[in-house]
């Protein structure tokens, strides 16, 4: 009853389990993302910006440099959609689960602590950036819009694949080839993690 009539305010209780003392009103905030498990980046949150973040459901924090709130991708898009908030066992340290639209890093990178490596659920995120805002003269753009265009070049790469005989050209076309599968992944909100979860099903 007390949470309903509003005499009990959701946001300031769960600010209030949290200790801002040993971060002088600041709390290191680790932000992971919740399809890839891979951690993004670390931020600090104070006491407003944890409020805001739950309140409208993005990655909002506090910026040591300029002394002010900011909500993650407002003036670059990359946003972040704040899935799920946990705390450690001190509760002076957080975790924010996000879906990240475009990249996190500054320096271009989809991860400050991204080696430069790259693997398929990397090229899937490109792939997803590219069906969330349709950059114009882009290919996959292009194999977005027409249905029609990106089954053919499946079709066309799968027989390319089984015509190759080096190894050389069987990695070349393979490459080719899970460019496009991807593609059609992301078009049909299919995930790598789906298809994984699927071919575990299988396993006898």
């Amino acid at each position: 009853m007390s949470i309903y009539t509003g005499k009990i305010d959701l946001l300031e209780a769960y600010c209030a389990l949290l200790d801002f003392k040993k971060g002088k009103g600041l709390i290191p905030t680790v932000v992971q993302d919740v399809n890839s498990k891979q951690v993004l980046m670390l931020a600090y949150s104070n006491k407003e910006s944890i409020k805001k973040s739950l309140e409208t459901g993005k990655g909002t924090y506090y910026s040591r440099s300029r002394e002010n709130i900011w909500v993650k991708g407002e003036t670059s898009g990359n946003t972040q959609k704040l899935i799920k908030v946990k705390y450690d066992c001190d509760r002076d340290a957080l975790l924010y689960k996000v879906e990240q639209t475009g990249i996190a890093c500054h320096t271009g990178r989809y991860s400050c602590f991204e080696e430069r490596e790259f693997d398929l659920k990397s090229l899937y995120q490109v792939l997803y950036d590219r069906l969330k805002h349709m950059p114009e003269g882009s290919f996959t753009t292009k194999l977005l819009e027409d249905n029609m265009l990106l089954k053919r070049k499946i079709n066309e790469e799968a027989f390319e694949v089984i015509q190759a005989e080096s190894k050389e050209e069987v990695i070349w076309e393979v490459a080719d080839l899970l460019y496009f599968l991807l593609t059609l992944m992301v078009k049909n909100e299919v995930t790598i993690d789906d298809v994984m979860d699927q071919l575990s099903a299988r396993r006898k």
